[in-house]
């Protein structure tokens, strides 16, 4: 294996983004399958009102994780160039040309990182006003935003990686897990006495 090269950790970053979209574009198609189901599972909170299902909700979570995750994934691809080796230069780029019909059906959908640095990602800033301004009129955006459309953006992403790891195997450490490489601190609290402390003392009514 070819490992702690520039080519190997694109390589892997790809390759890892494509199995995490995997995971949201197919969580998301379940969702939808099973939206009957879902939808009896009801918000026990007046914020909420139930006025959005329990579907939508996650539709709409779950929608702009995916156009989060498509663009990591371009911008990665973008680094998998000629310039990450020099030895592999013609190789990358054989690779690079058999994956271009694929990258220009994605980038019918031309909005999608509009969409992600303004919406999805970032705090509502259109060309640095705010998107609340009246300043702001109505927006559009061409986005993968059916299932179909993410279903196929996934499986174009699916057919990069297979011709990546095609010519390029030992740079794919398959053994690697993230979470083996991350601690998570966390602890259990009693949210119920914390919360209400908190609002007593964020309404000024605690010392």
């Amino acid at each position: 294996m070819v490992e702690n090269s520039e080519l190997y950790h694109v390589v892997n970053t790809l390759l890892h983004l494509q199995t995490q979209i995997k995971v949201a574009v197919t969580t998301l198609d379940k969702v939808y399958e099973n939206k009957d189901v879902i939808n009896t599972i009801k918000y026990n909170d007046e914020y909420f009102d139930n006025q959005a299902t329990f579907q939508a909700a996650l539709n709409g979570l779950l929608s702009n994780h995916c156009i989060i995750l498509f663009c990591s994934f371009l911008d990665e691809y973008e680094l998998f160039n000629p310039t990450l080796s020099q030895e592999y230069k013609e190789l990358i780029l054989s690779v690079r040309r058999k994956n271009e019909p694929g990258l220009d059906r994605i980038r019918k959908w031309k909005d999608l990182k509009p969409f992600r640095n303004e919406l999805a990602a970032h705090n509502f800033k259109i060309k640095g006003k705010s998107f609340f301004s009246k300043e702001v009129e109505s927006l559009e955006y061409i986005i993968p935003n059916t299932i179909s459309e993410k279903k196929l953006f996934m499986y174009i992403i699916d057919f990069i990686c297979l011709n990546i790891l095609e010519k390029f195997p030992n740079h794919y450490n398959r053994e690697f897990v993230m979470i083996e490489k991350i601690n998570i601190i966390g602890e259990e609290i009693n949210f119920v006495e914390e919360a209400k402390k908190m609002f007593l003392v964020m309404r000024g009514k605690l010392q």
